[in-house]
């Protein structure tokens, strides 16, 4: 949409590589960010379903969204649409306010300590009105009137993130009230989809109790009977597996008699740790 007045003989363009991108190379990244995306006649049906293999596979995906996601070439409307957190309304609300932690944001990894530093942050003037949060997702964030404003998800072996307004930008301008978290919360969002170990919400510990190993995992929300299945492999090699009981809270624990001298592997099917 720039007037550039440069000759065009001095010019030197390329194609977009699209089909490197989301063709050929795309199982060489870990992260896709698309910016208020709205790009449905750039993109092929091909290309959005490769995308999602990509998370199916590990990959992951984040999304700022912006007023394009209630639009026809919004990401929600490719075939992407069906595995993203929220469903849009179609509505763009455009009112001051500042971006809160939910329940669950306050003891979610990715936004825990985020306000520990910005007790007083800049404010946001924009975001998308979501309709709906599928079941499989967590709401960190809300802006107005409580609405989601940060959603993540775990999608088979990949990750999802979305961002309801494209507001962010406003936390890295000290003019507006010294900003806010920006680094922060962009930081733990792509290090999360990525699997960094320290910001998994499901934790899982390890610890020498007398002559036994103790297992502790901790959850966010009631876990499902196959999540509290653990792998362990002993010294020896031998493989076998344990089932973590509740013990308080959201804490759930197991003991392994430590009958053999070394190290130990524990796995609980997405975090892998030994002792």
């Amino acid at each position: 949409e720039k007037n550039d007045n440069t000759p065009l003989e001095e010019l030197s363009l390329i194609p977009f590589p699209i089909k490197e991108l989301f063709e050929e190379k795309l199982s060489n990244f870990q992260l896709v960010i698309f910016d208020n995306f709205e790009g449905k006649k750039v993109l092929t049906p091909l290309y959005f379903q490769n995308l999602i293999n990509f998370v199916d596979k590990g990959g992951a995906i984040l999304e700022i969204t912006g007023p394009s996601y209630n639009s026809k070439s919004s990401l929600f409307k490719t075939e992407i649409g069906r595995i993203l957190p929220g469903i849009p309304s179609g509505k763009l609300i455009q009112k001051e306010f500042k971006p809160q932690l939910t329940d669950l944001g306050t003891k979610h990894p990715i936004t825990e300590s985020l306000f520990i530093k910005n007790k007083d942050f800049g404010t946001w003037f924009q975001m998308n009105d979501i309709l709906e949060i599928d079941d499989d997702s967590q709401v960190l964030l809300s802006g107005v009137n409580n609405k989601p404003l940060l959603a993540v998800k775990k999608v088979n072996d990949g990750r999802i993130a979305q961002i309801y307004s494209h507001n962010i930008w406003l936390w890295s301008k000290r003019e507006n009230n010294q900003g806010g978290p920006y680094n922060l919360l962009i930081r733990n969002l792509a290090h999360w989809l990525m699997k960094e170990p320290t910001l998994e919400e499901n934790k899982l510990e390890l610890s020498f109790v007398n002559n036994s190993i103790l297992i502790e995992k901790s959850f966010l929300r009631k876990p499902d009977p196959e999540k509290l299945k653990i792998t362990i492999i002993d010294p020896n090699g031998i493989k076998f597996e344990k089932t973590l009981n509740k013990s308080k809270e959201n804490r759930y624990t197991a003991i392994i008699n430590n009958k053999n001298d070394g190290f130990y592997l524990v796995y609980d099917g997405e975090i892998e740790k030994g002792i």
